[in-house]
């Protein structure tokens, strides 16, 4: 049985089998994750996912002899082991990548954590690059101003093609349904980290040749210092606790609550902003491999929508404003024959819902009633998603379902104002407009 909530407010849910419950996190620099994309990532290893992450630099700050970026590598597997509540102990393989030399560790007492590690060159804050590593960058990669990036190591060389083909493969390796990364939306000079950008540039075109059904989400770098407090209690505890357990490996940075006072550090940590752009939906399923020449697609059913790089194999298009379903004809063609047309079906999600860090449609459900002012880590909420925003839940098996309860946000500054309960067995219930200060 599935129910489809439709309320005026903000986000959805996709809820996966658990066993595809894995999360691929691609970040730039060692402290990235714990800064930027936690506690998502903590409560990602709390609810037993497996979880994956991927530095794409080595975080060496320029620093490539004084054993600095070694650290560092250390100190991120030491807060993933103080995360999981086993001891430090990993074992080191490949993570299998054709004539590419990338470091795997997987956590002793808990294997279903791992992290790898491209050690490329830290491209400074601007991605003018340090003179010790030829001031290379991931940004003069991504913007063709350098044919090729090489690990500090001088292990292996990356050409911008090779590196993206690397991180779609460790996509397509690990199968995760989450994708998690940096900021892909905004632009150079925001004041963010130039890797943490071009990372996540990577990592979003990267993505478009992953052919597993999942999301993609990019957090907000160094902006959200900025932004309203929206990490509090005991994920904030926990939070400083990885970071400073990390910490204690890198020399740059602070180590405890005292010693980061104020500063960039500490500002970081009470906050985790998800970023949103253009809703675009990949044409996963329109995959003809052996065709000779291109395929021809038509819309069968839904809005219409624009195909790009109809030729590939591959297409993609940008999505509805409205999610919904979309059906497509496939056609193989060759200079003498065509095949029969093949009915080809997708959802296509808005990705403007996507929910705002710590507060994720799981959380609906949670059996707590709180909110905005109050605890705003366990309400779901997105990012303008308001009115047509949904809310699915799944179960494997058929379930008897006698009363439901709908709670508004707990201040009079927003309301919940209509919506509708919707079952697959086509019923429905309409949703009036809710109290406005969390009560049934």
């Amino acid at each position: 049985m599935r129910i489809s909530s439709f309320l005026g407010a903000v986000g959805f849910l996709h809820q996966l089998h658990s066993s595809a419950a894995q999360t691929l996190n691609i970040v730039a620099h060692q402290d990235d994750d714990l800064l930027f994309t936690s506690p998502d990532l903590l409560h990602a290893i709390q609810a037993s996912r497996k979880v994956r992450t991927v530095f794409l630099t080595a975080g060496d700050a320029g620093e490539t002899f004084t054993g600095y970026w070694e650290q560092r590598q250390a100190g991120s597997q030491a807060a993933y082991a103080q995360m999981a509540n086993v001891d430090n102990v990993w074992m080191q393989s490949d993570a299998g990548i054709h004539g590419k030399n990338i470091p795997l560790f997987t956590l002793n007492g808990n294997p279903d954590i791992s992290l790898a590690f491209l050690q490329l060159p830290d491209g400074n804050l601007g991605g003018n690059g340090f003179p010790n590593t030829g001031s290379a960058s991931l940004q003069k990669l991504w913007q063709s101003e350098i044919s090729s990036i090489q690990a500090v190591n001088g292990s292996t060389s990356y050409t911008s093609d090779e590196l993206l083909n690397v991180l779609a493969t460790l996509m397509s390796d690990f199968q995760p349904d989450r994708v998690n990364t940096l900021d892909y939306v905004h632009g150079y000079g925001d004041g963010d980290h130039s890797d943490h950008h071009t990372t996540a540039y990577y990592v979003q075109k990267a993505a478009e040749r992953y052919t597993t059904g999942h999301t993609l989400t990019g957090y907000t770098g160094y902006p959200i210092q900025s932004m309203a407090q929206n990490v509090l209690d005991d994920d904030l505890k926990a939070k400083q606790s990885a970071f400073f357990t990390y910490a204690a490996h890198d020399s740059k940075v602070c180590h405890d609550l005292a010693s980061c006072g104020n500063g960039n550090e500490a500002q970081w940590l009470q906050r985790q902003y998800a970023v949103t752009g253009e809703p675009v939906a990949n044409a996963r399923t329109l995959t003809a491999r052996r065709a000779v020449e291109p395929e021809e697609r038509v819309v069968l059913d839904g809005v219409e929508v624009l195909l790009s790089n109809v030729t590939a194999a591959q297409p993609s298009f940008v999505s509805p404003r409205s999610p919904g379903m979309l059906a497509f004809n496939l056609v193989v063609t060759n200079s003498n024959k065509s095949s029969t047309p093949a009915k080809v079906t997708m959802v296509a999600t808005n990705l403007k819902n996507v929910a705002r860090g710590g507060q994720t449609a799981d959380k609906a459900i949670d059996g707590m009633v709180d909110g905005y002012p109050g605890l705003i880590v366990r309400e779901w909420a997105t990012v303008g998603g308001k009115a047509g925003s949904i809310l699915t839940l799944t179960w494997n098996n058929p379930q008897i379902i006698s009363e439901s309860y709908l709670y508004d946000r707990p201040n009079v500054n927003d309301q919940v104002t209509g919506g509708s309960l919707r079952f697959d067995n086509g019923s429905s219930v309409p949703v009036n407009v809710l109290d406005n200060y969390g009560s049934p």
